[in-house]
């Protein structure tokens, strides 16, 4: 399996895009590698999501790229519909192979 080596910037904007993605619309297709840091990022964003406060909103639009419409829902849905749950947020399901260069495709949604 060969994995991209991306400039840490780029590798951090990738992956907060795509946070804000699957905040916004539930599920996105992606690869094994930004598989990985999505978990980490969008485990860390409902945490912060689950304690409310006005820092936490701050910490977490730091790692949205300011898209107000993925922190508000973030805040206003997430926070309240995962309050009890202790982890798992994100289900990962090996969807296939990319047709032009073969590496696996994960479709990612949240649980």
């Amino acid at each position: 399996m060969s994995y991209i080596i991306r400039p840490g910037k780029r590798k951090k904007s990738i992956n907060n895009n795509l946070s804000a993605d699957i905040i916004i619309h539930g599920r996105i297709f992606t690869n094994y590698s930004n598989v990985k840091f999505l978990i980490k990022t969008v485990s860390k964003l409902i945490g912060f999501a689950k304690e409310g406060t006005l820092s936490s909103r701050r910490l977490a639009l730091r790692n949205l790229n300011s898209r107000h419409e993925a922190l508000n829902k973030l805040f206003d849905e997430l926070g309240e519909k995962y309050k009890d749950k202790k982890g798992g947020y994100l289900r990962s399901i090996c969807f296939g192979r990319r047709r032009g260069d073969g590496s696996k495709i994960f479709l990612v949604s949240l649980t």
